[in-house]
């Protein structure tokens, strides 16, 4: 009588923070020492104190659940020292990498063009434009002092698209019908993740 050969594992990992799961890799084929080269990596919100869970599935396996799993609580000096190092249950290890956030540089918003002026159309959290106060669908009034219902669409589109040094001067007008005055500048912008699709850079 032949004997079946078992195959090893399709290992993928799920990782959790705050119960939120930020992220999931692509399994890799019957393999004990997985690496997940191609493991998203990007600006992920991680704090001391939070709760963090890995748990390490089968891709292959016939029952849905996982075969490894740990539940930890970050601290300081683990995001400091670069990794962490896990043993899940089941006999498992795994280390994360942990690195600084990485930038993009800019102000942050995108703009929608409109007969009589502009619309901020877009403000990425965390950017220049989100700490000066723009929200989505603020309209712009006036740039540098000049009322857009005066400036061309051209006019408004270079002053909205190129930023200088010193600073850009914004009137916006919020949904709610208050105004707020802005000097814009360019500067760090450290999108999560999940945001990367939206920006035309990725860091």
């Amino acid at each position: 009588m032949g004997l079946g050969l078992r195959s090893l594992p399709d290992p993928l990992l799920k990782i959790f923070v705050n119960d939120a799961e930020i992220i999931v890799t692509n399994s890799e084929a019957n393999t004990l020492e997985p690496v997940w080269a191609d493991a998203p990596r990007g600006n992920f919100a991680i704090a001391a104190g939070d709760k963090l869970e890995v748990q390490l599935w089968d891709a292959n396996a016939l029952a849905s659940t996982a075969i490894g799993k740990r539940d930890q609580t970050l601290t300081a000096d683990m995001i400091d020292s670069g990794q962490v190092e896990l043993e899940l249950s089941g006999g498992g290890r795994v280390t994360l990498a942990i690195g600084p956030a990485r930038a993009v540089w800019g102000a942050g918003f995108w703009f929608e063009l409109r007969n009589a002026g502009a619309r901020i159309s877009r403000v990425v959290d965390g950017s220049p434009a989100s700490r000066a106060g723009l929200v989505d669908g603020d309209k712009v009034l006036q740039i540098d002092g000049k009322p857009t219902d005066g400036m061309s669409v051209n006019e408004i589109r270079s002053a909205l698209a190129a930023i200088p040094s010193a600073g850009r001067a914004l009137d916006v007008q919020h949904s709610d019908g208050s105004t707020l005055q802005v000097t814009i500048k360019e500067g760090p912008i450290y999108p999560l993740y999940k945001d990367y699709r939206k920006l035309p850079v990725v860091p």
